[in-house]
């Protein structure tokens, strides 16, 4: 992958033909529009009013069509011609109306529905104990509700005849008014008295055991009463609610039918739609444009390959269209196109969410793509989750509902399934069973995570160095493309020779160290490289360090250094991030292993049988789950940290080319126009 090569062109024409020069451009969509530099004598566009009233326009517009869609279950994209759409350039007005016709029935059946829900409300609030029991519950969980006279009595008999000593004819009245319209009522009781008549008293609305200690039930009654004068005001009121609400949903039904008679302009306004929207960004590229009395100007960039055919078929189209080809200068910001197969084009949603690549540097996004995907695969690594993730990832991204943005996360989820089930048959791993739990299982060739613990460390460790001299080397070149040769040899190539070098010099004695077994002729050829590694090594450290300052003045020359030097600490600190890859996979096996051997345990029956694939299903989806969130997060933290930490500078801004915006339309002849 790499970065288009861009042409800055300069625009200038006749006023009289702005409009038919930007919609041929659009038509096209090949240029990207920017601010340019002001002449003397000349004035920018003053359409800000414009702008703000068209977005009134649009988001109206918006709102009644997304209403009408819902109506007519109706969401397919209405095809026309690019004429037939800046047609509509003279149907605005026209279509305007209209809009704001059904908008105002939108909008009163919106009010009356928040109304309706107000009175729904208040009305629920009022409602007597014989509809609604339960109507708050304060902090103290006191469970209160509405109760009138008559009810209250029936209740208070009854709690009492409950509460009857078995050898005593007193009742218990342990009761007092806590507010002027509530009662709230206490009673203890030891257990067995409790017991006998529990289910009895439980039943009773509003009963609540507070504490059960040392042998004494405390049972707790609230109630809201209701005097006879108040509960006729309440029914009177509900009655009154009762009708206003009766009353807007009657009006409502009425609206709706109104509402409903403008989808038979449903097509026109999903044209009309796009058009405001398109007339909304052209005044917004206005914005960035110079005009004189008579002419005007504009700044665009294009694709250096496409220049050519530009420049011919706008002078071909337009006699009076003066285009010069202007020179980037260094305080440009050119647009970044990123140029690459489908495949590794997943990877600038990563690249992106991060910063655009800036222009003038070096593209990241194929190398993020095979490390982001290689230390995806590493962390999942099984064969059976590889497969799931592909199914899942490719079926999601085909779904036509999605965003642009969720179809390149799931896109980008399928593709690390391919990679996870390459790391999944380099380990033997299938569902969490391997060669030794299911004998027809391959062998897998990379060391067991569990029994080679230290091995499988130090290869993440090395993939770590591996992705951080790529980093250095990155550097380098982007020094290079700058044109700043010296500062690209000792700020990135002389610490990538560093890690080379110490990867040479050390990899013997790390397998001597840990007692890692290897075979003769491995054991012979880093013996034999292990004193060439250690000069280049230290000549990568000494021009790192030493010629760090250079270019500087004075004291700096020094400090520069001495910061070198000390970056050496941060530089093994990124590099034992990377053991995180595999402390990740190694949780992921043993929890996946985990599941298969509850599962396994129960499967002694048929019923077992059901029940440990049950178990095996849930175990595995929730580890599928969480391996690939945990894969993701860690996965995109190197590369946004460790990896970018050495060479990305981003800043950079997409490449949007002023075109339509098909979100309710399809152009037929768009793509041919554009060719």
């Amino acid at each position: 992958m790499a970065i288009a090569k861009m042409t800055k062109l300069c625009l200038m024409g006749f006023l009289n033909e702005k409009d038919d020069i930007l919609d041929e451009i659009s038509r096209l969509g090949k240029c990207d529009i920017k601010a340019c530099t002001m002449i003397d004598g000349a004035k920018k566009f003053e359409n800000s009013e414009e702008i703000t009233n068209l977005n009134k326009v649009a988001d109206k517009t918006e709102k009644v069509l997304l209403a009408l869609e819902e109506i007519c279950d109706n969401k397919e994209r209405k095809e026309c011609s690019f004429k037939e759409f800046l047609a509509e350039r003279e149907k605005f007005d026209t279509n305007l109306n209209l809009v704001d016709e059904a908008s105002k029935c939108l909008d009163e059946i919106v009010r009356n529905y928040g109304l309706i829900k107000k009175y729904k409300k208040e009305k629920n609030q009022m409602i007597p104990n014989e509809i609604k029991k339960f109507l708050s519950v304060s902090k103290k969980k006191e469970i209160k509700f509405s109760i009138n006279e008559e009810k209250l009595k029936i209740i208070l008999d009854k709690i009492n005849k409950l509460l009857l000593k078995e050898d005593s004819d007193e009742q218990i009245e342990n009761y007092m008014f806590i507010k002027s319209e509530d009662l709230k009522l206490e009673f203890q009781l030891d257990k067995n008295s409790f017991e006998s008549i529990k289910d009895e008293l439980l039943k009773i609305n509003g009963v609540e055991l507070k504490k059960e200690s040392e042998g004494i039930v405390e049972i707790y009654f609230s109630f809201k009463y209701l005097g006879p004068e108040m509960q006729k005001v309440y029914e009177s009121k509900i009655r009154e609610l009762d009708l206003l609400i009766e009353q807007y949903e009657r009006k409502n039904a009425e609206l709706y039918g109104v509402l409903k008679s403008y989808s038979k302009h449903l097509s026109d306004l999903k044209i009309f739609c796009d058009y405001v929207f398109y007339r909304l960004e052209k005044l917004n590229k206005e914005s960035l444009m110079q005009k004189t009395d008579k002419t005007f100007s504009l700044v665009c960039y294009v694709e250096a390959k496409e220049e050519k055919a530009l420049v011919e078929h706008l002078n071909k189209k337009f006699e009076n269209l003066l285009i010069e080809k202007q020179k980037i200068k260094k305080s440009d910001n050119p647009p970044t196109k990123i140029v690459g197969s489908k495949i590794t084009k997943q990877a600038e949603f990563v690249v992106n969410m991060y910063s655009v690549p800036n222009y003038r540097d070096v593209d990241p996004t194929w190398s993020v793509f095979l490390f982001f995907m290689i230390f995806f695969g590493f962390i999942v690594a099984d064969v059976g989750y590889g497969i799931v993730l592909c199914v899942l990832g490719f079926c999601l991204a085909n779904k036509n509902s999605l965003s642009s943005g969720s179809k390149k996360l799931w896109n980008l989820l399928g593709t690390a399934g391919i990679f996870t089930i390459v790391w999944g048959a380099l380990f033997g791993s299938v569902f969490g069973f391997n060669h030794e739990m299911l004998s027809f299982i391959p062998q897998g060739v990379m060391p067991d995570p569990q029994k080679d613990a230290i091995t499988l460390l130090l290869i993440c460790l090395l993939m770590g160095i591996v992705q951080i001299a790529f980093g250095y080397l990155l550097r380098g070149i982007n020094y290079f493309k700058h044109k700043q040769i010296l500062p690209g040899l000792v700020n990135g190539i002389a610490w990538v020779l560093f890690l080379v070098g110490l990867v040479m010099c050390a990899s013997k004695f790390m397998v001597d160290f840990f007692n890692i077994s290897a075979s003769d002729s491995l054991l012979k050829f880093l013996s034999a490289i292990k004193t060439p590694g250690l000069i280049v090594m230290l000549i990568g450290l000494g021009t790192g360090v030493i010629l760090a300052g250079i270019g500087s003045k004075g004291f700096t020359k020094f400090t520069k250094s001495f910061s070198a030097l000390y970056g050496i600490i941060n530089l093994f600190s990124d590099i034992l991030s990377y053991a995180r890859l595999f402390g990740l996979m190694l949780s992921g096996a043993i929890i996946g292993q985990q599941f298969n051997e509850i599962g396994l345990s129960v499967m002694t029956s048929p019923l077992g049988y059901i029940f440990g694939f049950i178990i095996m299903l849930i175990g595995h989806s929730f580890n599928i789950a969480m391996g690939a969130l945990g894969a993701y997060i860690h996965d995109t933290r190197l590369q946004y940290v460790e990896y970018f930490g050495k060479f990305y500078n981003g800043e950079g801004e997409l490449y949007k080319p002023f075109c339509v915006e098909q979100k309710h339309t399809k152009i037929l002849d768009f793509e041919e126009e554009r060719k």
